[in-house]
């Protein structure tokens, strides 16, 4: 793995810990926050230049870097506030583990995806679930039923879950998110990971009896 991979995955690995006040400030400043981070992702790393140490030769204009606060802001936005978190982790941990491990022992490859390997997506699933419950447990304890768009009241997801069934929405949340991730598709895979996951821990209580 070259240095620049490297640098990449732990960055992406790293700014999971920016997840750790999110429940304490509430989803309306942590909407704020991402824009202030979309401003310097788009902006100032551009004028300062130091968006080259992260930019791959012929990456898109709309890359990782770019992308990345983008999702984070869709999910405070769109889904609960332990859901969002929970997904940022299944995005942060899960996305980069499947680079890392996929590059160190990926020979067998998936059958939809030549680019993608099963040592990748199963290193996903195996670190992100776990890590995605433990964020969802503890978003739920601090925000409990925080969350910006009124449509989520009275669904089944606010309700408050036992450490079991955190574990099943972090897991499920991971598998789909794996699943996301292994797709031979354009679209960023931080969007496709982070919405996906995020809609199935969202809807996962209203489709089963967890």
């Amino acid at each position: 793995m070259t240095s620049l991979e490297l640098r990449r995955q732990l960055v992406h690995l790293g700014v999971i810990l920016f997840a750790v006040p999110v429940p304490f400030i509430g989803s309306r400043w942590s909407a704020l926050v991402c824009l202030g981070a979309i401003v310097f992702n788009w902006v100032v790393l551009p004028l300062t230049g130091q968006d080259k140490l992260f930019r791959r030769d012929g990456e898109r204009f709309l890359n990782g870097v770019r992308v990345y606060p983008v999702a984070v802001l869709l999910l405070v936005v769109l889904f609960p506030l332990k859901v969002a978190v929970a997904s940022w982790a299944v995005l942060a941990v899960g996305d980069a583990f499947s680079n890392l491990i996929g590059r160190r022992f990926g020979r067998v490859k998936l059958p939809w995806n030549p680019q993608k390997s099963w040592a990748g997506t199963i290193g996903f699933f195996v670190t992100a679930a776990p890590t995605a419950a433990l964020f969802f447990l503890f978003a739920q304890r601090v925000a409990g039923a925080d969350t910006l768009w009124s449509v989520w009241e009275g669904q089944p997801i606010l309700a408050e879950f036992t450490v079991a069934r955190c574990f099943v929405i972090g897991a499920v949340g991971a598998a789909i998110g794996a699943i996301a991730e292994s797709l031979p598709v354009r679209l960023d895979d931080n969007l496709t990971v982070s919405i996906t996951s995020g809609a199935a821990m969202a809807f996962l209580p209203a489709l089963l009896p967890i």
